[in-house]
């Protein structure tokens, strides 16, 4: 009996597991996919809402990690916001902190992943740094009700970035009768370089920045 038990409960956490990340190619983890699991999806959400946040340098690696997992409830339809997101060449027009972004590779279609050079700019009132890399950018699930899309360092291009991988996980979702879409965002970036004021930045104003990343995809359309 106890050992159906152990068995049934294995079972239970890999189904939850295998729910929230995606792993379509090996080596590739910490993704996170699907509706968390408190969500309140019920409540029409104007804004974001904070799945986890974490912002500490780690004194064993000296690596700073910044990890952030946010949602919201949106009218706009999957289909919309999935088609700028596909668009890696439009992501500096969208996103604040984005000042130059390329897709190294427009000819591969979104059954093949993609490579896209970024610079980002991570100032704060003047004092920060900017992080120039390439990610390995993949679609792995695209259609009109369901969207998402994962990416991570593919090459560094001496920014001091040691890590860096994130997510968009779209859903439609019903709601009264009526088609809402669930938007989640997340990332997570490990440094070997602290710039100045950055953990401080993020521990206090992080939410306002996630905040303006979903104004700013939701409102380009």
């Amino acid at each position: 009996m106890l050992a159906r038990l152990s068995r049934f409960f294995l079972l239970l956490v890999i189904i939850s597991t295998s729910f929230l990340y995606a792993d379509n190619e090996p080596g590739l983890t910490g993704f996170a996919y699907g509706i968390a699991e408190y969500s309140d999806v019920g409540n029409l959400l104007e804004k974001p809402v904070e799945i986890s946040s974490f912002a500490e340098k780690d004194d064993l690696t000296g690596l700073t990690i910044l990890n952030s997992d946010y949602y919201m409830i949106s009218k706009v339809p999957v289909s919309a916001l999935s088609s700028l997101l596909i668009d890696l060449d439009c992501a500096s027009e969208i996103f604040d902190r984005i000042i130059y972004s390329k897709d190294f590779t427009p000819e591969n279609t979104i059954k093949y992943y993609h490579i896209q050079e970024v610079h980002a700019s991570y100032k704060f009132f003047g004092i920060g740094t900017e992080y120039r890399y390439k990610v390995k950018v993949c679609f792995d699930i695209v259609s009109e009700t369901e969207f998402a899309m994962r990416w991570e360092l593919y090459d560094p291009m001496d920014s001091g970035l040691a890590d860096l991988r994130g997510s968009w996980y779209l859903k439609e979702l019903n709601i009264d009768g009526e088609a809402y879409t669930y938007l989640r965002s997340f990332a997570s970036t490990k440094l070997e370089r602290t710039p100045p004021g950055l953990l401080f930045f993020t521990r206090n104003f992080g939410k306002f920045e996630i905040r303006k990343t979903f104004k700013n995809l939701l409102s380009y359309l």
